[in-house]
This record gives C-alpha cells, structure tokens and sequence, in this order.
C-alpha cells in the first residue's frame, strides 16, 4: 500500500472509533500486518499523525490517541482544505460556486503582504462559500497560479479543490503559512454569510506551497463569526 493511501486509511479507522476502546494503536508489528505496509511507511505516517494532532508517542510505552476535538471544531494545522478536516468530525459540508474568472495578477482584488508575481501573471479567481450543515460557514476568495494549476471549471471547484489537485494533477504539496486577523465584513461578503455589514469576521489568509517552495495558492477566507469555533494543536517542549 502507497504512503498517502496508508495515511488517509489510518486516519479514517482513527476517526472511526476503531482503536477507541484501547485508547492506543497496536504495536509496530500488527499493524504491519494489519496494513501490509513496510516499517518506513508505518513509521512515517505515524510522523505525519503525530504532527498533525491525531496521536502522541509515549517512548517504551506505545502510540496513543490524542482527544478529538468536539464537533464544529476546526483544525487551524490542517493544509488540506475544509472538505477533508470535515470528514474527520462527520459533519457535511456543501459548496456553492459564486463565480470562477481567469484575471491577471495585476487585477486580483488581493495580495497578501510581500507577495510578488509579474503582473501579466495569470490567476484563476474563485469564490465559494462554504455550508456546514447547511449553515453559512465561510466565504473563501482563492487564487490559483494557472500555469502550475492548469485547469479548473466549475464542477472541480464545487468539490475539493485540493483533492483534485492532489490526485488529479499530481502537485505535490509541501507547506502553508497563515495569518489570522479580525475585519468588518463587507457587504457582498456579509450578505453571503446571512450577516450584517460592518459585522466582524475571523479572517485567515493562506499561502500554499508546493514541495519545491513554490507558491501555487493564495485565499482570503471570510469565517461566520457564530457558526465558526478552531483548535489547534501545540507541542510543548
């Protein structure tokens, strides 16, 4: 079994209640058995969890599951995307295109701070918002690099842009940075949300990196300030 394949199967049996009544995975061997994965891939996807919140490693005693957060939590490490943080606290999430334009960089609406691209570089703009069980959760202005995100039309972007980047057009992805900051909403934005203008808003503004250190993302993300709760998670050291 590939590396991601592994990971997303781990993390589904995890999410799924699977390892619940021990509170700890099996050893390094049953699950390689249990899996048929080789140690390295076990041992780097045991990594991969355990910076990601899901597991903590305790030196002679084993591999334990972390508390999962409530439901209606988000995951402010997560890199993903929301359709695959939403799948690991079960709530569904729905997505409703309000437009997808190619524009050039010169005309995106915004830049994030020290970002510098030529200005005839071409972007592909869209807006969502996002529905998490059928209420207003957040309004995302993404743009995407074309000339490393080739294609995108409506039917890709109502599903998981990151999925199809993923799996569809082989990116390889490496890091993000975030910034958090609290705005007033405008009103576009706010009527979206089924808010009030000027009412205040959560905002992240992501950067996405390839593996290669080259930025091929970069949203705003607009959050409905009741339907909105976050957690991350921290090692102390």
């Amino acid at each position: 079994m590939k590396y991601e394949a592994f990971v997303e199967l781990l993390e589904q049996d995890i999410n799924n209640g699977r390892y619940d009544q021990d509170g700890k995975l099996p050893s390094e061997d049953v699950l390689i058995e249990s899996y048929q994965v080789t140690r390295y891939t076990l041992r780097k996807a045991i990594a991969f969890l355990v910076e990601r919140g899901q597991l903590y490693q305790v030196q002679g005693s084993g591999i334990y599951l972390r508390r999962r957060a409530k439901k209606g939590y988000f995951n402010l490490d997560d890199t993903q995307g929301i359709t695959s943080e939403s799948r690991g606290i079960n709530q569904n999430v729905e997505t409703k295109v309000v437009s997808l334009e190619e524009i050039q960089f010169k005309d995106a609406a915004f830049v994030p701070e020290g970002l510098s691209l030529s200005p005839e570089t071409i972007l592909y703009f869209v807006k969502r918002l996002r529905l998490l069980d059928g209420k207003p959760f957040v309004v995302e202005h993404s743009y995407y690099i074309k000339s490393l995100v080739p294609y995108l039309n409506h039917e890709i972007v109502e599903q998981s842009i990151f999925h199809y980047l993923k799996e569809v057009v082989k990116l390889k992805f490496g890091f993000a940075d975030k910034i958090i900051r609290t705005e007033k909403l405008t009103q576009e934005v706010a009527t979206l949300l089924e808010l009030k203008k000027d009412d205040p808003t959560l905002v992240i503004i992501d950067e996405a990196y390839l593996s290669n250190g080259a930025l091929f993302n970069y949203s705003k993300l607009y959050y409905h300030y009741e339907n909105s709760e976050f957690f991350m998670h921290a090692t102390m050291k």
